[in-house]
């Protein structure tokens, strides 16, 4: 068995047909993988062809429960010791896959291991760590692998009996911030989270579905209640009941205001905060 064996994709899709190329790319390295479908449109047929090209693996229909509860449930799946989250509109060579594995090797108590993230948009590599929360990560450069307070959800290797052992990700964050109380809570229960400094990822941002208002919308809702529940839950934030009251109101307020003046984005983006409060 060869040592990239040891590893089983679990990618997450929704409505990610446009990935297909993308992800047959990535996935062939891999002897066995886990794709969970959260529900994507009839018309999206990424998972019939993904079936047609590998018809051995493990193919999982959910209503959409969001990313980290999908990859719960993938993970649930996983023989192996090791799970490979990928985002469908990351690629990463073999190369690089088997220099996470190998850092995996080199801290056996590490739970997760990331690894460095080319930005295509940006056409270099971002911050891939962050060393404090709330303040902002600090943008220097690595000089071997890193110990880190948070690492990058889009490509991250799990140790799976650890993953399981302080219950994976948080279900009640259905997009946004998984990986950051993941990480959180790992460095909380003993366990180490390692940048695997050789290892480097390149990204895609916002493909992973068609864009749309709806979807930008929805993006916007969760990553504002992701946040609100991830700051209170691990007490980098208070939040009273009348805070909460206030930021409804406010924001709700806005949004009709920047409707009235025919600003659709931003009416969008306030609308979204004032749902991401209420619940």
């Amino acid at each position: 068995m060869s040592l990239i064996d040891q590893i089983t994709p679990v990618v997450v899709t929704y409505n990610s047909a446009e990935l297909y190329d993308r992800l047959v790319e990535t996935l062939s390295i891999f002897k066995q993988f886990i794709i969970v479908d959260n529900d994507s449109n009839k018309s999206d047929d990424l998972i019939f062809k993904l079936k047609k090209s590998f018809p051995n693996q493990l193919y999982i229909s959910s209503k959409n429960i969001g990313y980290g509860p999908g990859n719960n449930l993938g993970i649930s799946f996983v023989k192996t010791e090791f799970a490979l989250i990928l985002n469908p509109d990351v690629k990463i060579e073999r190369e690089a896959v088997i220099s996470m594995l190998a850092c995996a090797d080199k801290f056996p108590n590490a739970l997760a291991i990331g690894a460095q993230v080319f930005d295509e948009k940006q056409n270099k590599k971002v911050v891939s760590y962050n060393w404090s929360w709330p303040a902002h990560p600090i943008d220097i450069n690595p000089e071997g692998d890193l110990s880190a307070k948070f690492l990058p959800g889009c490509c991250l290797l799990l140790r799976v009996p650890l993953f399981l052992r302080i219950g994976g990700f948080d279900n009640d964050l259905f997009m946004y911030y998984e990986e950051y109380d993941l990480c959180h809570r790992s460095i909380k229960a003993g366990f180490d989270c390692v940048l695997a400094y050789q290892a480097v990822c390149s990204h895609a941002p916002h493909s992973s579905s068609k864009p749309s208002i709806r979807a930008d919308y929805l993006k916007s809702r969760h990553w504002y209640r992701s946040k609100r529940i991830f700051a209170q839950k691990n007490g980098f934030l208070k939040i009273s009941y009348l805070d909460r009251a206030a930021m409804i109101i406010i924001n709700f307020l806005l949004a009709i205001l920047m409707l009235s003046l025919f600003q659709m984005r931003r009416s969008i983006k306030y609308l979204a905060r004032f749902h991401g409060a209420i619940y």
